[in-house]
């Protein structure tokens, strides 16, 4: 009797483990179904409509400028290898939306160690405004001062007298890259 109790003891305990696993893997194959079923509508949906994120130039302004204000209180040294003579871009790409690879001779940079800079072409000044460079981050903030104008971020690889220049998502330059070089002068129109 003892022997029937203790084999009906175990039969039950088998039978039971058996169910248990079985309504897991039931269980957990039903989850990867679901978890499948609930993400390919929604990365098919992305594939079809991307997301735009609308922009508000004042709102962007706003938050470059406050930075800068905290970035200014805290008594920043100048950054000595961005602030010497000129950066003349010489080489563009701007992601999908253009040509991959621009050249563009005439653009330039100056950074000085007050924290402002001047960005042109050739002789004309396209825009002037305030910079600051995280270190640690190695990245640059512009803030131009035309009031129309976004605030730009890129991420800096520097190597000898070349930047290269990786946009950001912060303020969605991020499709662009410049490649800068450190010269004496900015360039001259050649007549």
């Amino acid at each position: 009797m003892l022997r029937i109790l203790i084999l009906s003891v175990i039969f039950i305990s088998v039978v039971g483990s058996c169910k248990n696993n079985a309504a897991k893997e039931h269980t957990s194959g039903r989850q990867k179904e679901l978890s499948t079923q609930e993400i390919e509508p929604a990365t098919n949906h992305l594939k079809e409509k991307p997301i735009v994120k609308e922009r508000f130039v004042d709102e962007e302004r706003a938050t470059a400028k406050t930075e800068l204000n905290d970035y200014f209180k805290s008594k920043h040294k100048p950054v000595l290898f961005l602030s010497r003579d000129y950066y003349v871009v010489d080489y563009i790409s701007n992601g999908q939306e253009g040509p991959k690879d621009m050249i563009d001779f005439g653009e330039w940079y100056k950074f000085n160690p007050d924290f402002s800079y001047n960005h042109g072409f050739f002789s004309e000044i396209k825009d002037k405004g305030k910079y600051s460079y995280d270190l640690n981050n190695k990245l640059l903030m512009m803030l131009p001062d035309d009031k129309k104008l976004y605030p730009s971020e890129w991420k800096t690889l520097k190597s000898g007298d070349v930047i290269v220049l990786i946009g950001t998502a912060r303020f969605s330059n991020n499709p662009f890259q410049k490649h800068i070089q450190n010269v004496k002068e900015k360039p001259e129109l050649k007549k």
